[in-house]
């Protein structure tokens, strides 16, 4: 996968949109990236996110599986949208799991780079918290 393939889904990700081309170069350097199968567990809820993930392509279903019964698919992921990251920089369990819907490739960017970034940059950390803020009431919402 090219470098400027990796940007392009970066930059079409909330948090990426509003960085600087160096910093976003920064992570592109660091990137993991992780082919998935169909149903392959990313996240489980009540644990610690193990990085940032952004989807290249294909779908993951973010689910409570804390009821009885059926898990609840409370929003599917496609390509630019991102998950994690609360988990890291907020210091919070994962609220919800996260598990492939479709054959999927995720950029990882580790815990480590993101707190680097954050620690370099602080008004990421206002971006990210207006997600949450966002996600709650839409959740409250549904």
């Amino acid at each position: 996968m090219e470098k400027k393939e990796i940007k392009a889904v970066l930059r079409s990700n909330f948090l990426f949109a509003v960085l600087s081309y160096e910093i976003v170069d920064k992570f592109v350097e660091q990137i993991d990236i992780l082919p998935m199968n169909l149903g392959e567990a990313i996240i489980r809820k009540g644990e610690e996110s193990p990085g940032f993930f952004v989807v290249h392509s294909g779908k993951a279903r973010v689910v409570d599986d804390s009821g009885e019964g059926r898990p609840v698919t409370l929003a599917v992921l496609n390509k630019g949208d991102s998950f994690g990251e609360q988990s890291i920089l907020l210091n919070r369990p994962a609220s919800a799991s996260i598990r492939s819907a479709s054959n999927l490739v995720l950029l990882r960017i580790s815990r480590e780079t993101l707190q680097e970034v954050v620690r370099d940059h602080p008004e990421v950390i206002g971006t990210i918290k207006d997600k949450s803020r966002n996600e709650a009431v839409f959740n409250f919402l549904r």
